[in-house]
């Protein structure tokens, strides 16, 4: 990438850099003594930080805790150990731009006896960046579980949501960890400039209206088809692909990552999944053939293959016994064959 030909060597992450004019070098560690001399990232781009209040201790904890307003939700248990914490707003927006639009995976807050304690953040909390501007990229942490109700409503500029992975520094204990996110709540990203979005394999929750109005999405990831068909969406908008975007499943083999477009479901990747829950696949511009023949599927939900419009080809399959409410509606579907085994067809199952 370009950034990798810039700064080689550099994480793109939201740490501190000096400059060093003998070497011609970026380093990771920023230099109290030299503050005109320190960047941070922002946009992909080094920005020199030329206010020393934005320093603190040097600390990117402390730095962050002076960008967000947060709610503890727990204490931390035990010494040393880490509570949870919730961002309810942003405090300082040039703060949050000088930091990259980070949002933290942990924050350090002193009480008043000068003890830190450390917090983990769970939760993005309702409205979270009203009021002023975020990057065109974001990156969730692994720590976050929820984000709720119009957390990054209407922001234009929002184009691509990342949930990358943690991984430990050289040096540092801890085992990988992948994105916990179990819910996310209406509006979350309703009205904004989304292009590209990674679904974590931990969700199952996306409630009414999560991506209403996202009419540039075009590109939809998940780690896990299986997975994927565990989310239960609230309705049609709830799903990202319901404007036409494509669904792209990541797998890993042997330390390697493979990317294929969604176009074909068949018995070889529903696996075991016995339901197709309504609206999973609503609007998926990839999707071209579905057959049900060998599966294990019983159960397709209401929608949830509704406005699939290079959806051409079904085989319903004799293991099925109930279709939902507009099951194929607003597809190419021209003829299809429905066994006698399937004893409830909702209206208006192919209208359309």
């Amino acid at each position: 990438s370009a950034w990798d030909v810039q700064y080689p060597d550099l994480p793109l992450k939201g740490y501190y850099y000096n400059y060093n004019h003998d070497t011609g070098k970026y380093s990771d560690k920023a230099n109290p003594t030299d503050i005109a001399e320190n960047y941070r990232i922002v946009d992909g781009q080094m920005v020199r930080v030329d206010s020393i209040s934005l320093y603190a201790d040097y600390s990117m904890v402390v730095v962050l805790s002076d960008v967000y307003e947060t709610v503890v939700t727990a204490e931390p248990s035990t010494a040393g150990g880490y509570g949870t914490i919730t961002l309810t707003a942003v405090k300082d927006w040039d703060k949050l731009r000088t930091s990259g639009y980070l949002i933290p995976d942990e924050i350090t807050v002193e009480d008043d006896e000068g003890i830190e304690k450390k917090y983990r953040v769970t939760v993005l909390g309702p409205n979270l960046f009203d009021g002023g501007t975020i990057g065109a990229t974001m990156e969730i942490p692994w720590t976050v579980k929820r984000i709720n109700k119009a957390a990054f409503k209407g922001h234009s500029e929002l184009k691509k949501v990342k949930f990358p992975d943690w991984e430990p520094e050289e040096g540092e204990d801890g085992e990988p960890k992948k994105s916990q996110l179990s819910t996310i709540d209406a509006q979350a990203f309703m009205d904004t400039g989304l292009e590209e979005i990674d679904i974590p394999s931990a969700v199952r929750t996306v409630r009414q209206g999560a991506f209403a109005n996202c009419n540039g999405l075009k590109k939809v990831s998940t780690r896990s088809l299986l997975d994927w068909m565990r989310i239960s969406f609230g309705d049609v908008a709830c799903n990202p692909l319901y404007k036409g975007a494509d669904l792209w499943v990541v797998t890993e083999e042997e330390e390697e990552t493979f990317t294929d477009k969604l176009e074909v479901l068949n018995s070889e990747n529903l696996g075991t999944t016995g339901e197709i829950k309504p609206y999973a696949f609503a609007g998926c511009g990839s999707l071209k053939t579905v057959d049900f023949g060998n599966s294990a599927v019983t159960k397709i939900g209401r929608e949830a293959f509704t406005a699939n419009e290079a959806l051409a080809t079904v085989s319903i399959g004799h293991g099925i016994s109930e279709i939902g409410r507009a099951a194929f509606s607003n597809t190419a579907v021209a003829e299809v064959s429905v066994p006698n085994e399937v004893q409830v067809v909702g209206e208006f199952m192919f209208n359309g």
